[in-house]
């Protein structure tokens, strides 16, 4: 994920291809909510330094990550094609080397879906035991729970 700077020196283009894996990505605040999948993610792109202090990164990011299903939780695949273009600041402790994973991070950042579900249909958990429903019916009795006698008035009003 690190570029020499004195490839860039010529302002031409320089291309790079890199796989990038969950251990690479890191995320120690688990800031996104999936996860790289086995095969990883493929970054194909350019970098081209536009002076002493900017960069003009693009490239193109496939592959899948694994998120939870918003209703059962099972890790489920999402395809990953996202494209990215950006001028970047040259971070001052990167003068010889220059690292490309913060617009990589970026990327997954801006991209991440909202919500993300392991079949359209999914019947999720039930909310009193926690059995997946796509299973099959869970064991709990059909009759409702007792209603608490503060929210009785509510219950009325339904």
């Amino acid at each position: 994920m690190r570029i020499q700077r004195e490839l860039l020196q010529n302002g031409k283009p320089y291309p790079f291809s890199f796989v990038i894996t969950q251990e690479v990505l890191g995320d120690p605040r688990q800031e996104l909510s999936g996860v790289i999948s086995e095969a990883g993610l493929l970054a194909e792109g350019q970098i081209k330094l536009l002076n002493q202090t900017h960069l003009d990164v693009s490239f193109h990011l496939s592959g899948d990550m694994l998120y939870p299903c918003a209703r059962c939780l099972k890790p489920t695949a999402f395809p990953c094609e996202f494209d990215y273009h950006e001028t970047i600041d040259i971070p001052e402790d990167e003068q010889d080397e220059i690292s490309i994973l913060p617009a990589i991070e970026e990327c997954l950042f801006v991209n991440e879906p909202f919500r993300v579900l392991c079949r359209p249909d999914c019947k999720g958990l039930c909310p009193r035991c926690g059995a997946d429903l796509n299973d099959g019916p869970c064991d709990c009795p059909e009759t409702e729970p007792e209603t608490d006698p503060r929210m009785a008035a509510l219950k009325a009003l339904l």
